[in-house]
């Protein structure tokens, strides 16, 4: 649940909850890859979600969930992309919030490893 910080008038403020971020990958039938971008757990509504191909935004086989609540108030959606195998490298899903310090810029990885991309990785 987000922090609350303080009352204004009588309403209830609350503070910017930063997403918790996933990347996961599915193998398609047809030799192509699916990878999937969850987010979970933000607050306000408002995100930025969106996958990079070479740095650059990439709509094309792209996927996208609606931005849905939580029972605890927060909010979750997920985006995903087909992509060739050979080229899963240059993919990265793209998050950015009010409730980061910066936006995450993140890769799949294969499980057991840990490293980020632009110091992320969760």
């Amino acid at each position: 649940m987000f922090g609350e910080l303080g009352q204004n008038n009588g309403s209830v403020v609350f503070s910017a909850e930063p997403p918790l971020v996933k990347v996961s990958r599915r193998i398609q039938y047809n030799s192509m890859e699916t990878l999937v971008c969850r987010i979970y757990g933000f607050y306000p509504k408002e995100i930025d979600a969106t996958w990079k191909k070479d740095g650059e935004v990439w709509e094309q086989d792209t996927y996208r969930g609606g931005v849905l609540p939580n029972s605890d108030g927060t909010y979750h959606t997920w985006l995903s992309i087909e992509v060739d195998p050979k080229e899963r490298d240059r993919y990265r899903c793209y998050v950015d919030h009010p409730g980061l310090p910066e936006p995450l810029i993140l890769a799949w990885v294969e499980p057991g490893e840990r490293k980020g991309v632009g110091g992320h990785q969760l």
